[in-house]
């Protein structure tokens, strides 16, 4: 196994997943993770294994319910 990528996030992790989008002329690779920050993020990785991941968009929840931490998601 060799270290490809780290990330600092805000807040502490309490769940990641990886996800794989092949589109039409492309794939890319994310990493969402879900942490006390109260949202998921979504990193997009390198495609050529060189810099930094970047997030590319947030997942919420509802704004009129108790707001707690996000322990846990899945993928379907």
């Amino acid at each position: 196994m060799v270290l490809l990528y780290t990330i600092t996030h805000p807040s502490r992790i309490h769940d990641i997943k990886f996800f794989f989008s092949e589109g039409k002329d492309s794939k890319t690779e994310l990493l969402m993770v879900a942490a006390e920050d109260k949202k998921v993020s979504i990193y997009e990785l390198p495609k050529d294994n060189e810099g930094d991941p970047t997030i590319v968009a947030y997942l919420s929840g509802h704004s009129n319910r108790y707001a707690s931490d996000i322990q846990l998601f899945d993928l379907f």
